[in-house]
């Protein structure tokens, strides 16, 4: 199977789901989540707002800042990559280019080598488990810098 009907067949399921299915996937997520060690060490934790039927992290967002962590939003750049905007409860949003929500105050900006964890939207993992996208590249560009660390 090709990605591109790997991201036709998964978004095709997603779309299936019910709205209480999302809802009850949302609130998993953000339980498992709570119980991470590197989400409850983490400082600055990286979040995206949920469009095309992805699961919804924004109950996690809500605790995580609720407890005390700064949280991002991605911010589309020039460059077809993203950078990372504070998003504090309550912050006015704008649809982007791309009709994705971004935090209009564009304060404590940070690049993603300053996050320590990055919660990034997918529509599916491929045979190998690595993260198939929607197929725009923008987390493959702005995250491209881990392919070249060493474990």
């Amino acid at each position: 199977m090709t990605k591109d009907q790997l991201r036709r067949s998964m978004r095709a399921q997603r779309a299936a789901l019910t709205h209480q299915q999302r809802h009850d996937a949302a609130l998993a997520l953000a339980h498992l989540a709570r119980t991470s060690p590197a989400l409850l060490s983490a400082r600055h934790v990286a979040f995206y707002w949920p469009v095309h039927a992805e699961i919804d992290p924004l109950p996690l967002l809500h605790w995580m800042a609720r407890h005390g962590k700064h949280c991002y939003l991605p911010v589309l750049l020039p460059t077809r990559s993203l950078i990372f905007a504070r998003y504090c409860l309550g912050d006015h949003l704008k649809p982007n280019r791309l009709g994705i929500p971004e935090p209009v105050k564009r304060h404590h900006l940070l690049h993603a080598k300053q996050i320590d964890v990055i919660m990034a939207p997918l529509i599916a993992f491929d045979c190998h488990g690595a993260r198939v996208g929607m197929g725009a590249g923008y987390y493959d560009r702005t995250l491209a810098f881990l392919r070249q660390r060493r474990c």
